[in-house]
């Protein structure tokens, strides 16, 4: 998918939290920070940090939905940049042990405003992670 110039790309972040959880249900606030580079034309650098939380639901296999809300630096062919930024999405977790969980996630991530790329960048994300709970 192409946008703004960009094309495709890889990335990663990582986040700290804290489980609130109680028996089935799941709620954790979180911050992070996460890189992501997207190939192409205009292909961006981006650096973001961010606030937000997931919720789900399930145990052995559980459903979460986050959004994170924050500031992402943005570096590009045509100069660099700031913009508030915002993801959204889905993950499945399966529990392999009280303390780790593996799972894979699907975001929809865009800057909230234009940065002189002709619209904001958009892009979705597909990945695999790790939690590990203390």
């Amino acid at each position: 998918m192409s946008v703004n110039g960009a094309s495709a790309g890889a990335g990663g972040a990582a986040r700290l939290g804290y489980d609130l959880s109680v028996p089935l249900l799941h709620v954790m606030p979180e911050a992070g920070v996460g890189f992501h580079k997207l190939t192409g034309a205009a292909g961006p650098s981006i650096f973001r940090g961010f606030v937000g939380a997931r919720a789900g639901f399930g145990a052995g296999v559980r459903f979460d939905g986050f959004v994170h809300i924050g500031y992402g630096s943005l570096a590009f062919a045509g100069g660099s940049t700031g913009s508030p930024i915002l993801d959204a999405g889905l993950a499945i977790d399966f529990t392999l042990l009280p303390v780790l969980d593996l799972g894979i996630h699907t975001s929809y991530n865009t800057t909230l405003k234009d940065p002189g790329l002709g619209d904001p960048v958009r892009w979705l994300g597909l990945g695999a992670h790790v939690a590990i709970s203390f």
